[in-house]
Order: C-alpha cells, then sequence, then structure tokens
C-alpha cells in the first residue's frame, strides 16, 4: 500500500511549496488506523474529510433548550452529507470539489 500511495503522491503536481500534498479522505472508515502513519510518511497532509467516522461526528452542536430528542435529531440532520448514501452522485463530486477548494484556502491563508 505504501507503495501505491508513493505512485500516487509522485504523480501529484504541487502547484507551490515543498511540505505536504493536502488530501481529502471520502468514504465510510479510514482503517486500519495505521494509515495515517503511512499518510505523514510520504507527506500526506488530510485536510477534511467526508467519512461516516470522521469529522462528521464533531458538527453541529446540540441545542440543550430543547426537547433532548429533537436537538439530537436537528443535529443529525444539520451535518454534512454521508459519502456512501446519496441520490446524486454528482452532487458529491460537486460537494467534494468545494470541500477541497476551501481546504486548500484555509490551508494557503494559515502558512
Amino acid at each position: 500500500m505504501n507503495e501505491t500511495l508513493k505512485a500516487v503522491r509522485d504523480s501529484v503536481r504541487v502547484s507551490k511549496g515543498e511540505g505536504s500534498l493536502p488530501i481529502i479522505l471520502t468514504g465510510i472508515t479510514c482503517d486500519p488506523p495505521e494509515i495515517f502513519d503511512l499518510f505523514d510518511e510520504i507527506k500526506l497532509n488530510v485536510v477534511a474529510d467526508t467519512l461516516v467516522t470522521g469529522s462528521r461526528y464533531l458538527e453541529g452542536i446540540v441545542d440543550e433548550a430543547k426537547d433532548s430528542l429533537d436537538a439530537l435529531t436537528e443535529r443529525h440532520f444539520k451535518r454534512g452529507f454521508y459519502s456512501p448514501i446519496h441520490d446524486d452522485v454528482f452532487k458529491n463530486a460537486k460537494d467534494l470539489a468545494t470541500l477541497y477548494r476551501t481546504a486548500l484556502k484555509r490551508s494557503s491563508t494559515s502558512t
């Protein structure tokens, strides 16, 4: 797997800088977690994700003033899209492209 990741990394032209290549993960999970060590080794930087078991868990705040079930349901439906189950594959691609552009802007202003 490491050799495949290196081949992918080497095939991507980085527009500026010598640092890590920003990537976005999509799907259900990134398993095993040791894969992140491989990313570090070959300088791939996960800047965002649409993983079901990724940053979606951190999105949104539960309104404590509302009924618990209603508040949790509202939070759930305000989260980002769930990549593997969506009725429009083109929407997923557009959303990923937007997420990537946003992540690139964020990473370029923070350095």
